[in-house]
């Protein structure tokens, strides 16, 4: 899948005048907005077994790496947690990962019933959008 984003130039010029943290934090805020509906769509359409698999959907932000020098910012959502529960309650979730891998993609015991794909595919513009919005709000909060 291919797109094009345009109408970055002004946002990438008052990035430019920030500060590089001022400016990532602002980048993540605004990636995880606009991010919210997809994680949103993929808790609505998972299948639901034991609730593990619901329980590990959720997000995460983090700045580019190492082994990536052109990334500035990574916004995941899908099965990032590997706990659930809080204090006595808290466990590990457990192969939740290959149950989401087998949901997505299928294998030959399961039909795949997709939904990490589409919760990206039906948002995609919308996201797009809100990242603009979002991260322009952002940057003129930080240049008062």
């Amino acid at each position: 899948m291919g797109f094009k984003v345009e109408g970055f130039d002004e946002i990438d010029k008052a990035l430019k005048s920030l500060d590089i943290a001022v400016g990532l934090k602002a980048l993540q805020t605004a990636g995880r907005k606009a991010m919210k509906p997809v994680l949103d769509y993929q808790l609505a359409n998972v299948n639901v077994e034991t609730g593990d698999t619901k329980s590990s959907l959720g997000m995460t932000a983090r700045k580019g790496g190492r082994s990536n020098k052109k990334r500035v910012v990574l916004i995941s959502v899908g099965s990032v947690k590997k706990t659930t529960g809080k204090g006595a309650d808290k466990r590990k979730l457990v192969n939740v990962h290959q149950k989401v891998i087998a949901q997505e993609f299928g294998n030959n015991q399961v039909k795949a019933k997709p939904f990490i794909r589409p919760s990206l595919n039906t948002q995609l513009d919308g996201v797009i959008s809100r990242l603009k919005s979002e991260f322009k709000k952002n940057l003129e909060k930080v240049k008062r």
